[in-house]
């Protein structure tokens, strides 16, 4: 018995073979192991610029979702929320639509190895305002929580205040007024139960409050020389020309609680206001319930009013804004009238053709937007991400963040707007103002 020998030619080849699938696949993961690696660390082949390129990342979510979105007009992704989509650095226009609804679009900068997360995009609905009741006045506010509408109307020959609860549709007239005062200003308290109005209409103005639980009827602090009255979250001060007086909103009676100033204004436990002084006014403030001041500050000569909210002080004379700081110091800023956001981290001002976004954790001022009419109301949106205002018969939405993430949305476009208000849902907002042969409150469909 024996073994054949196997054939010398035929191992040899075998081994020949198997080398060569060894290098191969050695070669060809020398040669794909860098591709793979290149890619997953999100470099591409920039056709444009004959190399590669490291991409950057874009997530988009919308509010509603399932919306088309769109980079430089070529589609990126078929809805909302996208997964995250590669994208060559660089500038680019996102553009969001949905039937029904009106585009979205801003401009984004897109960076080489970074993710850009665009997750406060807000469509809102095409539809046009509808009429709701005729309301032919320009002097209107709305109470912080949408509940109610106040409106000065002239009704033959006398001025009659109106207050329409905007959920039931109850319209009340609790008050009346000679037709030859022409000058009022609304305040409300915090939680939009009570409205304080204010008639200049002599030398020494008059208020009257109304109330939510007594809604037929307002009372007159007339019994009194008041020259100042304002609110201070739900608590009703009211001052003349040596005391501060708390207002208890039940009885109307007041307690003393220290001396008056001018511009007054109450912020937690302590009271701020104006002394006046020939180098100008200066700014004093004092606890709540003591009998002096301390000087805080001094402002350019002028006259002031105030202008608080958001735990912060502040006073307006004509177009400038002077904010009050922690450290004493005071911010002079651009603007006639503003409104703090919610946490008041924010504040929006605006004078004329202007609305600008002041920073106060920063300290900076950005200009949001510049129009070619006079800006009439500004409100907060979105939880602070978005600032709608009224200017040259435009409703807008804008984004409050930094000027290079601008986006804005016209909401709606009639003749004229005299105030507005959005709902804690953004389901709907109310508008007063004249459309075509209309004119009272509107309301428009944002959804």
């Amino acid at each position: 018995m024996y073994l054949a020998a196997r054939p010398r030619g035929k191992t040899d080849m075998n081994r020949t073979k198997r080398a060569i699938l060894r290098w191969s696949f050695i070669g060809a993961f020398l040669l794909v192991a860098p591709i793979v690696i290149l890619a997953t660390a999100g470099y591409r082949f920039n056709l444009a610029k004959g190399g590669l390129e490291r991409t950057g990342v874009i997530i988009v979510d919308s509010d509603p979702r399932g919306a088309a979105v769109y980079l430089n007009d070529r589609r990126l992704a078929p809805t909302t929320p996208t997964k995250a989509v590669r994208v060559f650095p660089g500038s680019y226009q996102l553009r969001l639509e949905k039937a029904g609804y009106r585009p979205w679009e801003r401009d984004i900068t897109i960076e080489s190895g970074q993710t850009t997360f665009v997750n406060d995009a807000t469509l809102f609905s095409e539809s046009l305002p509808e009429f709701e009741r005729a309301l032919a006045t320009d002097q209107v506010t709305f109470s912080p929580d949408g509940r109610f509408l106040a409106a000065i109307v002239e009704s033959y020959g006398v001025l009659e205040m109106r207050i329409v609860d905007l959920r039931t549709g109850l319209e009340q007239t609790p008050w009346r007024a000679p037709a030859d005062l022409r000058v009022f200003r609304f305040s409300w308290s915090t939680d939009g139960q009570r409205l304080l109005v204010e008639r200049d209409g002599g030398v020494i103005p008059s208020f009257v409050v109304w109330d939510a639980s007594a809604p037929d009827a307002a009372h007159d602090l007339t019994n009194r020389p008041f020259r100042q009255a304002f609110w201070s979250d739900n608590l009703l001060y009211a001052a003349d020309s040596a005391e501060l007086y708390e207002i208890d909103p039940l009885t109307y009676s007041r307690q003393d609680v220290g001396p008056a100033a001018e511009s007054l204004s109450v912020v937690g436990d302590t009271v701020y206001g104006l002394r006046p002084d020939p180098g100008g006014p200066v700014i004093v403030k004092r606890a709540l319930r003591d009998s002096g001041y301390r000087d805080i500050a001094v402002l350019p000569s002028g006259a002031y009013h105030p202008i608080s909210g958001g735990g912060h002080v502040g006073f307006v004379n004509d177009d400038q804004i002077y904010l009050l700081g922690l450290s004493k110091s005071v911010t002079e800023i651009p603007g006639a009238d503003g409104v703090w956001s919610a946490d008041g981290s924010k504040f929006a001002h605006w004078d004329g053709l202007e609305l600008h976004i002041y920073d106060v954790r920063s300290g900076t001022d950005n200009l949001l937007t510049r129009i070619g009419s006079d800006i009439s109301d500004v409100a907060w949106f979105k939880h602070d991400a978005m600032v709608v205002y009224a200017g040259g018969g435009a409703l807008t939405a804008t984004a409050s963040g930094q000027p290079e993430s601008k986006s804005e949305a016209t909401l709606a476009t009639m003749d004229v707007i005299y105030g507005f208000y959005f709902d804690a849902n953004s389901d709907h907002a109310w508008i007063v103002g004249k459309l075509g042969h209309d004119e009272g409150l509107f309301n428009l469909k944002l959804k």
